[in-house]
């Protein structure tokens, strides 16, 4: 406990207090000694001013409680009731952000799948294309083996005098223009599939 001394009236008082509260007792007893010295205060009276003074405080004092309480209290736009709807409504768009951010996601995840899907196919088609253009070079290299192989027999043919004799005795120079000829469709065939 703490000690203030207060001069009321002329006169000091020594009264106790709790600590820290010093400097509010020593206002409130010159707020007493401001209103002693407004009633004008005679020092013979100084016990029945006081009471005088205490009342008249305390009538103030009430009369400033109740036109406060009658005064319409307006909402501190900043109150906890403020503070707790726009928390509210940040947690609301926070939410909703996490929404839009997992639907993105998701989205974009989906995305991926048939991105990967469509890769894998064309890989696919790749390598299909890539076996059917080595099949059809061995193809084409084998209709020129054979084509070659026809021309050196034209070639000996139209240099040699036919025998009866052999296999293909029956094989005159009218025979071989019509195979040449499939042969050169066949091999314009091929060429035609190597570049489509």
């Amino acid at each position: 406990m703490s000690e203030v001394t207060l001069t009321i009236g002329g006169r000091r008082h020594t009264v106790s207090c709790a600590a820290g509260e010093e400097a509010h007792i020593a206002e409130l007893g010159d707020i007493i000694d401001a209103k002693l010295k407004q009633m004008g205060a005679a020092a013979s009276q100084d016990s029945k001013n006081l009471l005088f003074a205490s009342l008249l405080l305390a009538d103030e004092l009430h009369e400033a409680r109740s036109a406060s309480s009658a005064a319409p209290v307006e909402p501190d736009e900043n109150g906890p009731g403020q503070i707790q709807a726009q928390l509210a409504e940040l947690e609301r768009a926070a939410a909703q952000k996490d929404a839009e951010l997992a639907d993105a996601r998701s989205a974009a995840a989906d995305e991926i799948k048939t991105l990967q899907a469509q890769v894998s196919e064309l890989l696919a088609q790749k390598e299909s294309v890539r076996a059917a253009n080595e099949g059809l070079q061995a193809e084409f290299k084998a209709l020129e083996n054979e084509r070659d192989a026809l021309a050196a027999a034209a070639l000996s043919a139209e240099q040699t005098p036919p025998q009866d004799s052999g296999a293909h005795a029956g094989w005159g120079q009218g025979d071989l223009a019509p195979a040449l000829e499939r042969f050169a469709d066949l091999l314009e065939n091929c060429a035609d599939k190597l570049e489509g």
